[in-house]
């Protein structure tokens, strides 16, 4: 009679939802984000679209010219340079980061969401987001003349970048807890 010693074959258990059998359970922390950039993004690029088919001066009610505003920007040179220069801008500054990001944190196993470092970083991402565009209309109004601030304010507030930014690093490095 043999008696064998080797360790019981131990089988994974069964994921918990459809989703994550099939292997889009991560997807879900991503489709927030996916939605919000489709409403701040694709949306407007739809106005644009239609806006460039008009005749319009901000102010009067637009006329549909149909294709002529495209006649004439191809017959312009000027075109074809910022044509480049901005598709160099979207590829390397927002399809390729978008596209990492989305891939890293729908890999299992990448992206641990339970460890509180993770949300902090995630924290300090979204406050260096509205910084900068709490800057940027507080920049327009200055060259408006509509400053509403004293300046120790903009010292102070020009400092929350930067911490912002230490206190990203250190949760990706460190990440202490």
């Amino acid at each position: 009679m043999s008696i064998s010693t080797a360790a019981p074959h131990r089988r994974r258990p069964e994921p918990a939802s459809i989703l994550d059998r099939a292997g889009g359970g991560n997807l879900l922390y991503v489709a927030p984000g996916l939605l919000v950039y489709a409403v701040f993004v694709f949306l407007p690029i739809l106005a644009a679209v239609y806006v460039s088919l008009t005749e319009w001066n901000g102010l009067a009610v637009p006329a549909f010219i149909g294709l002529r505003n495209y006649v004439e920007l191809f017959a312009d040179s000027r075109f074809y340079v910022s044509l480049g220069n901005n598709a160099q801008f979207i590829v390397f500054y927002c399809a390729v980061p978008l596209i990492i990001g989305i891939c890293l944190a729908a890999t299992p196993g990448v992206v641990d969401w339970s460890m509180g470092w993770f949300h902090v970083k995630i924290l300090g991402i979204l406050v260096l987001t509205v910084m900068h565009g709490l800057m940027a209309r507080w920049r327009k109004s200055f060259a408006a003349g509509r400053n509403r601030h004293p300046q120790r304010f903009y010292r102070l507030m020009n400092e929350v970048p930067t911490l912002a930014m230490i206190l990203v690093v250190i949760m990706a490095v460190a990440k202490p807890f």
